[in-house]
């Protein structure tokens, strides 16, 4: 058996069974969404109720008026700092090397050619 923390990997499989949602069959990913798609204005009137119920929990007011915000202008854009160091092969090693004596040899070519003029 494997850890519980293991990633193993699955073949893609149909994680659900065809279902049936306000009257149309639900058998793949579009669909799913077209069904989604069709509950957004239930969805947004349900919100909208819960932020202008004076008598919700202040919680689901905040939670419901965060959504619509997120919805209606977009998530707050977040900063984001990301250190990362790559090396691209050809920069290293014998490979570096290699550049670098083929760039002193150009230099002192270019060198020669404006002595001798």
């Amino acid at each position: 058996m494997p850890h519980p923390n293991a990633v193993v990997e699955v073949d893609a499989v149909k994680w659900w069974e065809p279902t049936k949602f306000r009257g149309q069959t639900i058998e793949n990913e579009s669909d799913v969404q077209a069904a989604a798609l069709s509950s957004a204005g239930d969805v947004l009137n349900t919100l909208h109720g819960i932020l202008l119920d004076s008598t919700a929990k202040e919680s689901d007011r905040i939670a419901a008026a965060s959504l619509l915000l997120d919805r209606a202008i977009g998530k707050a854009t977040q900063k984001v700092e990301v250190e990362a160091t790559y090396t691209p092969p050809e920069l290293e090693g014998e490979n570096l090397q290699n550049m670098l004596e083929e760039a002193m040899r150009r230099i002192e070519e270019k060198k020669q050619i404006i002595d001798i003029e």
